[in-house]
């Protein structure tokens, strides 16, 4: 799952891939709560919205987005820093603690042509590309996917370090759970428990 450190621990992932079992498992509410606690640990944390259809790391950014994460997989002259914008976690809430640590978000927030110009497989590499470059610059990187089904999770789960698996309880993410695993395996992806 990870690579082991010169102690023979696991190492600290740079990269994390959220993956939802099933929709409205709460992945993006996940993501966004892990980075702000990475945040107040002093950790300077990226976070990209592979979740295409349901855009919801949107909701969390107030205001105008210029630059989403459609944009940035389909345009080979947009640069990650000019699509992540810096998200106010209410970090200050920390207690007794000096926030040290910042969360930027790259939303998806775009029309249909837009949405499946980001789906293409040129895309997927590119994003793939900017995971890795992005883990480079940040402390930390994490990525909200939905259920594995297109190019985009599966550049997600192939570029991040560790995959965690976000399965609400229920009947409904049991029955999801075994198809997500195989869908890593194919993937060569290690799931939690592998």
């Amino acid at each position: 799952m990870g690579e082991s450190d010169a102690t023979g621990g696991m190492s600290t992932p740079r990269s994390v891939a959220f993956v939802g079992a099933t929709g409205g498992a709460g992945t993006t509410r996940l993501v966004v709560e892990t980075a702000a606690v990475l945040a107040r640990t002093g950790r300077d944390v990226a976070v990209f919205d592979a979740a295409f259809a349901t855009q919801g790391l949107a909701q969390y950014v107030p205001g105008r987005i210029d630059v989403d994460a459609t944009r940035l997989l389909a345009d080979e002259d947009v640069a990650p820093s000019d699509a992540l914008v810096d998200l106010d976690c209410d970090l200050a809430d920390a207690p007794g603690a000096e926030p040290t640590g910042s969360v930027a978000v790259c939303p998806a927030r775009a029309t249909f042509t837009e949405l499946a110009g980001a789906k293409t497989t040129d895309a997927a590499e590119r994003f793939e590309a900017v995971v890795r470059e992005t883990a480079d610059a940040f402390d930390c990187v994490l990525v909200d996917v939905p259920p594995v089904a297109a190019n985009q999770h599966v550049a997600a789960t192939t570029a991040t370090d560790r995959h965690a698996l976000v399965a609400p309880d229920g009947q409904r993410s049991a029955d999801a759970l075994p198809r997500l695993h195989d869908r890593l395996a194919d993937l060569d992806a290690d799931a939690p428990g592998d």
